[in-house]
């Protein structure tokens, strides 16, 4: 049985990896795509200066800064590159192919399509955890009461979306769990109630040190299942709350880059307007597609929490 649960924990571990360093190959891919249209961009603005060189509108300090700043963009490719290939072989050597020849299809996050996170999720859907099994498993082999224990032990609540580290259900939840407070006691009438009353065991000190002990495991089982999922929760919660100024940067950044692009080409804008326009929108491009694997891992992790995906 034990050996049941180990796997269990395994299989759900390298599932959230899998899932994980499939997400970053994809973001990768994305945040190439993006190095490589801020290399565009910067040859187009190097060209533009180029036409105003010729035509005496311009000066060798503003065609020397381009040509650094097209080099400096082109720096960013490689580096992308070779961390595509570290995520690419970690992902082979996750589902057991050799790295020469692996890849994978898609090119980006944008193709995916995510799981959504519905309000109500039950909190027993937090017994498929293997900690928790393997609790409930050693309680059941001391002859307890499940019933008895998840009814003392395990709080009611709903895990829902809007979930965070503030999350009222889930602080009462906890500091209401039997033998949670500043005593941190089981009690005696506790554990009769879940080892069948008190009846099938003799009132020994030993006896009764074992009874405390698979409790305490349990409880523990539980508290870092609320934990796990609480911060899973929170986190989800941030990240969609930071989405719409994400994308308002993206939009407003290609605004200010194409404006300081058009001034400056009819000659009445400053270079290093759109010099910094520029590395504004590529910082803003590619905090997005890190932004949106972070969500995605943070998918997987409340997965995780839970105990596996579900239906």
């Amino acid at each position: 049985a034990w050996n049941s649960f180990s796997q269990r924990a395994f299989s759900s571990t390298t599932s959230a990896g899998v899932a994980s360093t499939y997400f970053q190959v994809l973001s990768l891919r994305e945040r190439l795509l993006t190095a490589q249209s801020n290399v565009d961009a910067a040859r187009g603005l190097l060209d533009v200066i180029k036409a105003r060189f010729d035509a005496g509108m311009s000066n060798p300090v503003e065609l020397a800064a381009q040509k650094a700043v097209l080099a400096n963009a082109a720096l960013a490719i490689p580096a992308l590159q070779q961390q595509e290939g570290e995520a690419m072989a970690a992902l082979a050597l996750l589902v057991g192919r050799a790295p020469e020849g692996f890849t994978v299809q898609a090119r980006s996050l944008e193709a995916l399509s995510l799981p959504a996170v519905a309000a109500g999720l039950p909190s027993d859907l937090l017994t498929r955890r293997p900690d928790i099994s393997m609790a409930e498993a050693n309680m059941q082999a001391a002859h307890a009461d499940l019933v008895a224990a998840r009814a003392a032990l395990y709080p009611s609540l709903s895990l829902t979306a809007s979930g965070g580290v503030q999350n009222p259900a889930v602080q009462a939840a906890v500091i209401t769990l039997s033998g949670v407070g500043p005593s941190l006691n089981i009690g005696a009438a506790l554990l009769q109630t879940i080892f069948d009353g008190g009846r099938l065991r003799a009132i020994r000190a030993e006896a009764r040190a074992k009874d405390e002990e698979l409790v305490t495991a349990y409880r523990a089982a539980i508290l870092s299942a609320l934990v796990d999922v609480e911060n899973a929760l929170g986190a989800l919660r941030h990240l969609d709350e930071a989405r719409e100024f994400q994308v308002e940067n993206i939009a407003q950044s290609e605004r200010a880059f194409e404006g300081a692009k058009l001034r400056y080409q009819e000659g009445s804008g400053d270079y290093l307007a759109v010099l910094d326009a520029q590395r504004t929108l590529y910082t803003a491009r590619d905090q997005f597609s890190q932004y949106k694997l972070a969500r995605l891992q943070a998918l997987v992790t409340l997965c995780k929490a839970l105990g596996g995906g579900w239906t």
